[in-house]
């Protein structure tokens, strides 16, 4: 790994904007765990579900949470957590930041419990309410028998009651759902600095270009500090030793102190420097620096992940620029196991109720605590960057295909042979990120994340020097492969429906923009396959609408029609922003009027009062990317007097709602005499979403209208500028060049062949099975091309000859005619715009690629294609990004499904009903998770007499074979009819019957559950 085997000159070192970072045990003090995966929305509403209404994200004073709103008058409404695995007998507790509540509202807490199969068992105790902003507790409860799941529920009370009014919400965030063996969930946090506050010495300190001594002259805390009297013009340092204070390797860890100067204010830093066990040094963190003052202490910070070797860490105080003589003053010194830093404390810090502080051992010389009954918040997952001068990654994904990632190092403290606490684990997240350049700042941003799937290390004996050296690989699969492995025997035909089984697989996913389950006409299954698994569901579902599935660079599985997909099926990146809905001074009106388009419906204003008038357009359901560029525009016209008209754009944060980033705007005369183009930033200007953009507001501004005066707009606007690649050089910030491209002209690159399995169900007998259609070809295609034929699987609830062939038919229109194609690019990632563009493009991404022939002044190939498979290797010497491409409007590659057995059974989760022989109501039953409901809702039953039994259901009619009871005399339960009680009765042979006990009946209603094959 001494070459640069890329051969490829960037501007900046790999190992400053790139990492590889491996999951590890989340630093906290408590030793608590967080078992909801998407506490704060960061993953969007994934993980969470709306009773009685909706999850989305939303803002309070720019801090975004979770949010639910009530769309039900009348009855109780909760956000909920999906499952989270508990054991029977173990405490669970949860605690959330409750950031705002509907006014005459609260939040009130508490836990439903659920078996193996995820039936409900019971519920806990409701906490206390929750009214105002702050943080709340659940009350700790021990699960009771039977239980392997916990539900979390925050419930929108109204004080008296748990009906809550529509549009009333709540916002959370940092919502934390932990267990442990015992009622105990208290934080403890350590201070490791063993002399923090120098209240009887010096002792553990030395000096560098310094002298130190301990002062009374100012204190932070207690009565003492330590002096830091400069002996050099350079720097002036205060240490403790190399092996001071023991630390884990991969944890993280902050170090904080107060600085103050005597006479000269300068530059404070804290370092935190790390040892291996033998106390060499192996590196330092100085990430924390301020100007401290005279008159007042300074905090400063420095929070890192202590590396691979680490088993000791020190912190020193440096300041610089200091003259001789000069003299600084330290004093509360902390270094603490956490990525937050926490208030000050050590042994001597006072107690309050709920929060009690000591030392581990002699006071003022030994590490200190501070327990507090009420836990504190704990992140789910943390990380440990492994990516080094060593290091090589190779990242190759692909939609609906397991992406992997596969990484070498040679630093032998990953070898999971010798580690206690192995680093490199099966199962562990892994994620590559980019240090990312955004007009706001930087960010680092996920290219890759997935599980680590297998860990392997050579060893090979280095002849000259008599020593062993490891090379360590590790592989790792993405969320595709995790939904490979998941089965899913209900089959859909509407892509929303797939949030249903999406759901179940505890994978972030995206359908349609949309996470929360869907149900509603369209979302019934289909089809059934005992054989099937969640990704063959996705990909047949897929086919059926011609949509797109992948694993995207955030590890969510995503599907999209692709009518919905940010782009549109053809490829468009021009999109016009909704209608007008924000008046400012004015009126709006629509009219004819004869535009560079035609005749076209425009918007005219009129302004209410003399001054300036607006109209807004809240854009934000176009699709925004942060780091994307946007061009903004408008065509104004004045009708009487031409005015100033200004066109600006505000970004908004993921709550729809926050304004993110500087107003952007640009401004020009519009006139009487045609149509004025308006543009923001400029002509032809192009403006970046910032860090954190989700969406727009577009505004039109008159200024210096005359009352009633009149002004006309029409087509506003935005087009998203993709990423281009291109082989001449250009001055466009969207284009990248690239090293190497493919274009070809391939006769069999064509699809003039369709064959279609259609999966036919029958709800009656249980049985799925294909049918085939077709095949339907393009002969003309054929003569000119040969044949290439391929098989797409669909389903449907009707099946529709002339929708099958209409289908088949646009397969043959969009794929039948090969063309001069780019099949691939390999770009060389140089600068922070490529670093950029390579965290953008993702898969399915629009791009357009541009291939110029210098000989014939022509391009070649100039075109808007998706993103097929991307491929990124990295060493510590470069980075390249491999793409191949899909022409726009083509369909997926078909996915090979598993053909469904016949008899395979009902279809799961749905109620079927069943044909009665008596009475008016309903009969029905119900298959899930190995169990079957049956539900009974007769009426009008003809009056018999006590002891006597009526058949409601027939053996041909009710519960299917496979899923009827068996145990002797059938299943039966209560049933109440007024006074008069009877039983309904389960038979065998899958008839239903009623039986009266004590007098006539002329109802039976009944609900039974009974495992499989009792």
């Amino acid at each position: 790994m001494g070459v640069n085997p890329l051969n490829i000159k960037q501007e900046y070192l790999p190992t400053d904007r790139l990492r590889l970072e491996v999951e590890t045990q989340p630093s906290n003090p408590s030793g608590l765990v967080n078992l909801n995966l998407n506490p704060s929305g960061d993953l969007g509403a994934w993980g969470w579900t709306g009773y009685q209404g909706n999850v989305d994200i939303a803002g309070v004073s720019g801090t975004l949470g979770l949010r639910y709103t009530q769309v039900t008058s009348g009855v109780a409404g909760a956000l909920q957590t999906y499952y989270v695995p508990v054991t029977a007998g173990q405490w669970v507790s949860a605690r959330y930041d409750l950031l705002s509540v509907a006014a005459s509202r609260n939040v009130k807490s508490y836990f439903n419990w659920y078996d193996a199969n995820r039936n409900f068992l019971s519920a806990s105790a409701i906490s206390a309410a929750a009214t105002t902003a702050g943080t709340y507790y659940a009350t700790a409860t021990q699960a009771p028998a039977n239980t392997k799941y916990a539900i979390l529920v925050l419930w929108l009370y109204n004080g008296t009651s748990g009906a809550a009014t529509v549009g009333e919400k709540f916002i959370v965030r940092n919502v934390m759902v932990t267990k442990n063996a015992t009622n105990s969930f208290t934080t403890v946090r350590t201070n490791l600095v063993t002399n923090p506050s120098f209240e009887t010495n010096t002792t553990g300190w030395s000096a560098n270009n310094s002298t130190i001594a301990r002062s009374t002259t100012v204190a932070f805390v207690g009565t003492a500090c330590l002096a830091l009297t400069s002996a050099s013009t350079a720097f002036a340092e205060a240490q403790t030793p190399a092996q001071a204070f023991p630390v884990t390797a991969g944890r993280d860890y902050t170090a904080s102190l107060y600085s103050r100067a005597a006479t000269q204010p300068r530059t404070a830093i804290c370092i935190l420097l790390w040892a291996d066990a033998s106390g060499a040094p192996i590196g330092f963190t100085t990430s924390g620096s301020a100007t401290n003052s005279t008159s007042a202490w300074t905090r400063i910070t420095s929070t890192a992940t202590a590396p691979a070797g680490a088993a000791y860490a020190s912190v020193w105080h440096r300041v610089t620029g200091a003259a001789v003589g000069e003299v600084h003053y330290i004093d509360g010194v902390m270094l603490e196991q956490t990525s937050t830093v926490g208030t000050y404390f050590d042994g001597a810090t006072t107690n309050t109720t709920g929060v009690v502080h000591a030392w581990t051992g002699t006071a003022n010389a030994s590490a200190s605590t501070e327990t507090i009954t009420d836990y504190l918040y704990v992140d789910p997952r943390a990380f440990l960057n492994i990516f080094n001068s060593s290091t090589e990654i190779n990242i190759s994904r692909a939609p609906l295909d397991a992406s992997t990632l596969s990484a070498t190092t040679i630093d032998p403290a990953l070898d999971p042979a010798d580690t206690v606490d192995d680093v490199l684990a099966v199962g562990r997240m892994v994620r590559v990120t980019a240090l990312t350049d955004y007009t706001a700042g930087q960010v680092w941003e996920p290219i890759y994340v997935g599980s680590i799937d297998d860990v392997v290390t050579k060893y090979v004996l280095d002849k000259d020097t008599s020593t062993v050296k490891r090379r360590i690989t590790f592989t790792a699969n993405d969320a595709a492969q995790t939904i490979a492995n998941v089965k899913a025997a209900n089959g859909y035909d509407y892509i929303p429906a797939l949030t249903q089984i999406l759901a179940t697989t505890n994978v972030p996913y995206l359908v349609n923009g949309f996470v929360a389950p869907v149900t509603g006409p369209g979302t019934n299954p289909v089809a059934r396959n005992d054989d099937a698994f969640v990704i063959d569901q996705v990909a047949i579902t897929r086919d059926t609408n011609r949509g797109l599935a992948w694993a995207d660079r955030l590890g969510r599985i995503q599907v999209w029609d692709t009518s919905l997909i940010p782009g549109g099926i053809n490829g468009s990146q021009r999109a016009d922003i909704l209608a007008p809905d924000s008046l400012t001074n004015c009126t709006r009106a629509t009219v004819s009027a004869s535009t560079p388009d035609g005749t076209q419906n425009v918007d005219e204003f009129t302004a209410s009062s003399a001054g300036d008038f607006s109209d807004t357009w809240s854009g934000f359901y176009v699709p925004i990317t942060a780091g994307k560029r946007y061009q903004v525009t408008a065509y104004g016209k004045a009708n009487t007097t031409g005015r100033t008209v200004t066109l600006e754009v505000n970004w908004l944060g993921l709550d729809y709602a926050s304004i993110l980033g500087a107003t952007v705007s640009g401004s020009t005369t519009d006139t009487t005499s045609g149509w004025t183009l308006v543009t923001v930033a400029g002509s032809g200007a192009w403006v970046e979403a910032p860090q954190g953009a989700y969406g727009m507001t577009v505004r039109y501004k008159v200024t210096g209208a005359a009352s009633g005066e009149k002004h006309q707009v029409y087509k506003v606007l935005v087009a998203e500028g993709m990423v281009k690649f291109d082989s001449q050089p250009s001055a466009d910030p969207q284009a990248d060049s690239y090293s190497d491209i493919d274009v070809s002209f391939a006769t069999h690159a064509c699809i003039n062949v369709v064959n279609i399995n259609f999966n036919r169900y029958d709800a009656a007998t249980g049985e799925t099975t294909q049918i085939p259609y077709g095949p339907y070809v393009d002969q003309n295609s054929i003569d000119k091309n040969g044949p290439y034929a391929a098989t797409f699987t669909i389903q449907s609830a009707t099946e529709d000859p002339v929708a099958i062939a209409a289908y088949g038919a646009a397969v043959l229109a969009a794929n039948a005619n090969p063309a001069r194609t780019a099949n691939s690019i390999t770009v060389p990632v140089l600068d922070a715009d490529s670093i950029r563009h390579a965290v953008i493009n993702d898969l399915c991404t629009l791009v357009s690629v541009a291939y110029y022939d210098v000989a014939t002044s022509t391009y070649l190939t100039q075109k808007t294609v998706r993103i097929g498979t991307i491929e990124h290797q990295i060493t510590p010497y470069g980075w390249l990004a491999t793409y191949t491409f899909d022409p726009v409007g083509s369909v997926a590659t078909p996915q090979v499904t598993p053909i469904p057995a016949n008899n395979t059974g009902v279809i799961e989760g749905v109620w079927v009903a069943m044909t009665k022989v008596a009475g008016a109501g309903t009969a029905q039953y119900m298959i899930r998770n190995g169990y079957v409901t049956v539900a009974i809702a007769n009426s009008g039953l003809t009056s018999y007499a006590a002891g006597s039994t009526i058949t409601l259901v027939t053996a041909a009619n009710g519960i299917p074979a496979g899923y009827r009871p068996t145990a002797t005399g059938g299943l039966y339960t209560a049933s109440f009819s007024g006074n008069a009680v009877g039983y309904v009765v389960l038979n065998p042979d899958g008839s239903i019957q009623a039986h009266a006990s004590t007098a006539a009946m002329t109802s039976a209603t009944a609900t039974i559950t009974y495992p499989i094959g009792a």
